[in-house]
């Protein structure tokens, strides 16, 4: 009797020994459902590594989440080069307009010396002084801008012209002063398009004093004008000069002691 009460005693701790290390061991993760079956004893495939997360710059300009489009920078206004940034603002213009005074000296401003001045005077011309007082820009397509460092003068002041266009243009300027006589300090003079130009012929004012206006043609080609000449002849060469496509710009200032 107390044999079998041992072998009972014995299969009973056996069968809780087995019953424990059931409940212990943690259950084999389950494979995903794309896997291939893995074959007994091969060893377990790495897992690939995660995909980062937002958008990352293709090849072509695009994002990698297939958008097409760029990747956007920092927010406008932000400085450092970005869009809208500091180096992208609207810059002040290079020159003032309208009230007259001499630009600021930086690297937009082109000048251009005339190495032999001369001039061209046309006294008693009142026929060419009525065409050139009557004309108007009419050209939808060419314009020119044209200012003078200031819009008053004393005797024997140095004058500096301003000049600038939308094309590269041949400009020549009429001076027409107090008492209707007409002085040519250049005549096609070539400037670049964009550009502010200032142009230095030497002049100086001299009397008589008053009332001086200026007006400049400018042409897509260059044309001459015969210095010295009866005033048939100028007047024919500036019909000529009026029958290309031509722009023209006007400045009046006052001489005064």
């Amino acid at each position: 009797m107390t044999r079998r009460t041992t072998i009972d005693l014995g299969a009973l701790a056996l069968l809780l020994g087995a019953a424990a290390l059931f409940i212990g061991a943690a259950p084999a993760p389950a494979p995903p459902p794309d896997a291939p079956a893995r074959r007994p004893g091969e060893p377990e495939a790495p897992a690939r590594p995660l995909a980062p997360r937002g958008p990352t710059t293709a090849k072509n300009g695009g994002d990698a989440s297939g958008s097409g489009g760029d990747a956007r920078g920092p927010a406008a206004g932000d400085d450092g080069g970005s869009p809208g940034g500091a180096e992208d603002r609207r810059r002040p213009l290079e020159a003032p307009r309208g009230g007259g005074g001499a630009p600021e000296p930086n690297d937009k401003m082109l000048l251009i010396p005339i190495t032999s001045p001369s001039g061209c005077p046309l006294p008693n011309h009142p026929r060419v002084v009525e065409r050139l007082l009557g004309l108007e820009n009419r050209s939808q397509l060419l314009s020119l801008e044209l200012w003078g460092d200031t819009d008053a003068y004393v005797p024997f002041q140095k004058v500096l012209y301003y000049l600038r266009a939308p094309r590269p243009m041949y400009v020549t300027l009429f001076w027409i002063g107090p008492r209707g006589d007409v002085f040519i300090p250049f005549q096609s003079l070539k400037i670049p398009a964009q550009r502010d130009v200032q142009v230095d012929p030497a002049s100086i004012v001299v009397p008589p004093l008053g009332h001086e206006r200026w007006v400049a043609v400018a042409t897509l080609e260059p044309t001459t004008l015969p210095c010295g000449a009866p005033e048939p002849w100028v007047l024919a060469a500036l019909e000529k000069m009026l029958a290309l496509p031509h722009a023209v710009g006007r400045w009046e200032v006052v001489s005064k002691p």
